[in-house]
C-alpha cells in the first residue's frame, strides 16, 4: 500500500499562492526591464560605438554576464536563501542601469558596455522565479505555479515596449529617460521581492535523486548497473563534479546538459563514421 503524503493545510495553500501571486508580478514588473533593454540596448550602441559593427555588442555583454553570473547567483541563493538572491539580481539590474545611464549622458560606450554586462546579473536572477514559485507548492499545484510564473513574462513583454515609448525621449540624450526607468523598476522590485517568503532550497525530484545517487561514489554507480538503468558513468561524472561546483540547482542541470551533448556526439560518430 503506498503512503500517501499529507495534505497541505489551508495555511501552507495561501503562503504558497501569495508567493506564486508575489512572483507572477515581479516576472511581469521587473522582467519588463529585459524587453525595455533589448528594444534600445543596439540602437543606444549604434549611437556611441565608432564602428557600427559593434552596435549590438551590449546585448550580448548583457546575455555574457547573465552566464557569468549564473553559477555564483546559484551558489548565494543556496547559502543565504531566495530573498537575498533576488536582492541581488535587482542590485545588479540596478547598478547596470545607473551605470548604463551615465555611459549615455558621457557618451561613453565602454561604460555603457560595463552596465550592460551588469544587467546580466538580473537576468541570470530572474531564471529562479519559477523555482522559488516550486519551492513550497505541493506536488499537485507545482506545475500550475511554475505556469503562472512563466505566464508573467508574457505580460512584461507587453509592458516593457509600451514604457520604452513613454520614457526613450524623456530627456534631452536619446534613452537615457528608459534607463532612469529601468533604474526605478529595480528598485521598487525590490521591495516587493521583500514580501515573498521563500527561503528554501529547491532541486527537480529528478536531480535530487541523482545527487543521492552519485554521493555514493562512481564504485557504487558501477556495481549498479547490473541491476539499474541508469548510466554508471553520468554519476560517476556528478559525484566528482560536486567536488569543484557543489550540488546546486544551475550546476546539475548544465553538466547533464553537457553529458547528454557528449551522448549525442558519441553515438552519431558511432553510427554516422562508418557510412561514410
Amino acid at each position: 500500500m503506498t503512503d500517501l503524503a499529507p495534505p497541505p493545510t489551508s495555511a501552507e495553500d495561501w503562503r504558497t499562492k501569495r508567493n506564486v501571486i508575489i512572483l507572477v508580478a515581479a516576472q511581469a514588473f521587473l522582467g519588463a526591464q529585459m524587453p525595455m533593454i533589448f528594444t534600445i540596448a543596439g540602437l543606444a550602441g549604434q549611437s556611441l560605438a565608432s564602428n557600427p559593427c559593434f552596435a549590438t555588442l551590449p546585448i550580448s555583454m548583457i546575455v555574457l554576464g547573465s552566464m557569468c553570473a549564473a553559477t555564483p547567483v546559484s551558489a548565494f541563493m543556496q547559502r543565504f536563501g531566495r530573498r537575498a538572491g533576488f536582492a541581488l539580481g535587482t542590485t545588479g539590474g540596478a547598478l547596470g542601469g545607473a551605470i548604463g545611464a551615465l555611459g549615455l549622458y558621457t557618451a561613453s560606450f565602454p561604460l555603457f558596455l560595463l552596465g550592460s554586462l551588469l544587467t546580466g546579473i538580473y537576468m541570470s536572477a530572474q531564471g529562479f522565479y519559477r523555482f522559488a514559485a516550486a519551492d513550497t507548492a505541493s506536488d499537485a499545484y507545482r506545475p500550475k505555479a511554475i505556469s503562472y510564473v512563466m505566464a508573467g513574462g508574457l505580460a512584461s513583454a507587453i509592458i516593457g515596449p509600451q514604457l520604452v515609448k513613454l520614457t526613450a525621449d524623456a530627456f534631452v540624450v536619446p534613452f537615457l529617460g528608459t534607463y532612469a526607468a529601468v533604474i526605478a523598476i529595480n528598485l521598487v522590485g525590490a521591495l516587493l521581492l521583500r514580501l515573498q517568503g521563500i527561503d528554501g532550497q529547491g532541486f527537480w525530484i529528478d536531480e535530487h535523486a541523482s545527487v543521492l545517487m552519485a554521493g555514493d561514489g562512481p564504485h557504487p554507480a558501477i556495481a549498479r548497473i547490473r541491476s539499474d538503468v541508469h548510466p554508471p558513468f553520468y554519476f560517476s561524472l556528478l559525484h566528482f563534479y560536486k567536488i569543484f561546483y557543489s550540488f546546486m540547482h544551475i550546476t546539475i542541470y548544465m553538466q547533464k546538459t553537457v553529458y547528454q551533448k557528449m551522448c549525442k556526439v558519441i553515438v552519431k560518430i558511432y553510427f554516422v563514421l562508418p557510412r561514410i
